[in-house]
């Protein structure tokens, strides 16, 4: 069965998503690259910034770059 892909932005706090499509290069090369393991630390939706982990590495990200970042 397959699971539902998502943006990230829509994602549920530490739970972790595998990323499925990231059209952004620079973000790429920061670990968040199809495939890879992504986990969204702190959101709200007051805050126009995701912290997410990647292995051991966390990142604070601004919604509009989550939004193209497609994860199931």
């Amino acid at each position: 069965m397959d699971k539902k892909k998502i943006i990230l932005t829509e994602g549920d706090l530490n739970t972790e998503y595998t990323i499925t499509h990231n059209p952004h290069q620079k973000y790429i090369a920061l670990g968040l690259f199809s495939g890879n393991t992504i986990k969204i630390i702190t959101k709200s939706k007051y805050n126009r910034n995701l912290v997410v982990a990647v292995g051991d590495s966390r990142y604070i990200i601004s919604k509009n770059i989550t939004d193209g970042i497609m994860v199931c």
